[in-house]
């Protein structure tokens, strides 16, 4: 037997009855939408409309039109021509062919995460406040972005615009932009000496403290020195990477050579030297494979820089090892005789009193171990001649997808390798506990470009025993602190300040000792402590 439902749609017995609450109540509501729509409705009078009605008019008969605001359209407005109004105001030309390069100037600025554009127009100065990266554009001005900051990845581009367009023929807007006060300055000095490179200056970006240059002939890192020793310092600079080109390695700046044959320009007080922009991406030496890779790099600088002697060897002193450790001696003895006269200790004053002997004894024994390997090493570096970067690390490290390049030469000297191999393990291990693991593999990376002597490795085991660390924090002491007696501080946070920033030196000392154990190790030496 066949059955049909008779039920089409939902079944009756799954419905409910019950009305849906209301979202507002009728009291909650505003008193002009109190009533509804049909008592709204009743309050309009039914007036003829005579552009919707089918029928035709009684003859005889005037149609009015409804007021203004019942569904009828507006009135026509009565206004005079532009002619009359504005009589010595000629009207714009209407051209199809005329570009954006005629219009009105004005600068167009983008910051990158926010996406905000301003229109300037004026002299008015733009400051960081608003943007991120400052901008400024010469007569000649180009549209296009700004290239990315080597090593400030997360900081937003700017982009400029002027009379001319871009290679991708996009339309600019002319005129000078409205500059910061010292990028103005900047831009008046660069359009002067990009003149002496028969470059012309598009723009000029500001990107974490540095210059960067978009001229005519693609982008230039704009370096400069300041001081009275400038210019010398300019030149040994230039001759430390021309010899480092020569020489094979070629991952590093190459300054450019003005009309005269001029690497290095005096200008004022300044002396200034450009080069390409570097490839790459900010470097991060948080695996192995790149710990690996900067020792590597390292060694490779070493190895070019081999034979080098500086252009001006007066301003070009390397490290004085044996000096800095008889500072550090007497600073920590200037300290125990401080501390001595007071009545009244901190709680970083006792944890001082409790490690420095140790510490010192320390640095005692890592010297006396270190210090026939480093004057040798030292007479061997003047009579040859050797480079060092000066400043190396991950800021002047730049990533690329096969190897990295090196930039930041502003404090290149001529001095012993491996004590610049010691500072750059130095600064790694003090980051972490477990530092001494990176340690190993700089260290593997850096060997497998030259070996480390048994003079290399006292040299760089030495000076990760000196706590150099500890020196510098003593000095801090005794300048803040008072000679005769110490201060009674109430607030016990300000006291842990103090004890924390001590117990992080201690930590640090200790663990730049930990990874000169470790590498020890490696090298199967015994350390004097």
């Amino acid at each position: 037997m066949l059955v049909v439902d008779r039920y089409v749609g939902v079944d009756p017995r799954f419905q409910s009855n019950a009305r849906k609450a209301r979202t507002r109540r009728s009291e909650r509501r505003s008193p002009e939408r109190a009533g509804t729509l049909a008592d709204q409705r009743d309050d309009i009078p039914d007036l003829e409309n005579p552009l919707f009605d089918d029928s035709q008019p009684i003859e005889g008969t005037v149609l009015t039109a409804n007021p203004v605001g019942y569904g009828n359209p507006l009135p026509p407005l009565d206004l005079e021509p532009l002619e009359e109004i504005f009589p010595d105001t000629p009207l714009p030309p209407f051209v199809w062919e005329q570009g954006l390069a005629e219009a009105e100037p004005s600068t167009v600025r983008i910051g990158g995460e926010k996406e905000a554009a301003t229109a300037l127009a004026g002299d008015a100065a733009l400051t960081e406040d608003v943007f991120e990266n400052e901008v400024i554009t010469g007569d000649e001005a180009v549209a296009g972005k700004s290239m990315p900051a080597e090593g400030e990845a997360s900081l937003g581009n700017a982009m400029t615009v002027g009379n001319d367009a871009f290679s991708r023929n996009e339309p600019a807007l002319s005129g000078n932009a409205s500059l910061a006060p010292d990028l103005r300055a900047e831009r008046e000095t660069l359009v002067d000496l990009l003149a002496e490179y028969d470059l012309t200056l598009r723009s000029l970006h500001r990107q974490g403290g540095r210059l960067l240059a978009e001229t005519d002939r693609g982008p230039l890192r704009v370096e400069f020195l300041e001081g009275e020793k400038a210019l010398q310092r300019g030149r040994n600079i230039t001759a430390a990477l021309k010899h480092l080109r020569e020489k094979g390695f070629t991952q590093c700046p190459e300054p450019r050579v003005s009309k005269y044959g001029e690497r290095v320009i005096p200008w004022g007080d300044r002396a200034y030297y450009l080069y390409n922009k570097l490839p790459g991406r900010s470097a991060k030496l948080d695996a192995s494979r790149d710990l690996q890779e900067a020792g590597r790099s390292l060694a490779l600088l070493h190895r070019g820089g081999r034979g080098f002697q500086p252009v001006e060897p007066s301003v070009a002193a390397p490290l004085d090892i044996p000096g800095q450790f008889a500072w550090g001696r007497q600073v920590a003895a200037d300290w125990l005789a401080m501390v001595g006269r007071q009545r009244f200790f901190s709680d970083s004053d006792h944890l001082l009193r409790e490690n420095l002997p140790k510490l010192t004894e320390r640095g005692e024994k890592g010297f006396a171990w270190m210090e026939a390997a480093y004057q040798e090493k030292r007479k061997q570096t003047e009579q040859e001649g050797a480079l060092c970067h000066g400043d190396y690390g991950a800021a002047s490290l730049l990533k690329t997808q096969r190897t990295f390049w090196v930039d930041r030469f502003n404090h290149c000297r001529c001095d012993i390798a491996v004590t610049e191999l010691a500072q750059f393990i130095s600064n790694i291990v003090r980051s972490s506990r477990d530092g001494w693991k990176e340690a190993i593999y700089v260290v593997e990376g850096y060997e497998s470009v030259e070996k480390l002597t048994e003079a290399d490795w006292r040299i760089l085991l030495g000076c990760l025993i000196i706590p150099f660390d500890l020196f510098e924090h003593l000095e801090g002491k005794i300048r803040t602190e008072p000679a005769n007696t110490i201060e009674l501080i109430p607030d016990r946070k300000l006291q842990d300040q103090g004890f924390r920033r001590t117990r992080r030196t201690i930590e640090t000392c200790n663990r730049a000792y930990a990874a000169a154990y470790r590498l020890a190790a490696q090298a199967e030496l015994a350390l004097p402590i």
